[in-house]
């Protein structure tokens, strides 16, 4: 993990203070980035795997599982919350990235919040059972 944000944070840094510039981001400053990705994830991975004895016994990481168990819902469910806020709102370039990082929070919590009392009630998320019913239906294993 040293190595890939060795490799990664000046690329994001040097992005960040040539103002997001197209012409230097998408090709010479990430290729760095894509490249260390793969060095990052398996040190995150493995930092997950050292902790997670501590981890699961988290409330916030069960909630967060609770999203991952309804992922199709909830990239749905953020999908309109952001398309409502931007395009319905005229929200939409008002904001630098930085001040985007703002709006991630709230709707996290919206989808965390959605996920955990939803899940109390039903094995899975909406969305997910109308892809299992369509499935089964195509498959002609629903009766």
């Amino acid at each position: 993990m040293a190595l890939g944000l060795l490799i990664n944070l000046p690329a994001v840094i040097l992005q960040w203070r040539l103002d997001w510039a197209y012409r230097w981001c998408a090709f010479l400053l990430q290729a760095p980035r894509e490249l260390s990705a793969p060095l990052q994830t398996l040190g995150y991975a493995a930092l997950m795997f050292g902790f997670w004895p501590q981890l699961s016994r988290c409330r916030l990481t069960l909630a967060i599982a609770c999203v991952g168990r309804m992922a199709l819902t909830n990239y749905l469910l953020q999908t309109i919350i952001c398309t409502t806020l931007f395009y319905q709102f005229g929200l939409f370039m008002k904001f630098n990235r930085l001040e985007l990082l703002f709006f991630v929070v709230p709707v996290w919590a919206i989808n965390l919040l959605f996920s955990v009392i939803w899940l109390r009630f039903w094995r899975q998320g909406p969305v997910e059972w109308l892809w299992r019913q369509l499935t089964l239906r195509a498959s002609g294993s629903l009766r």
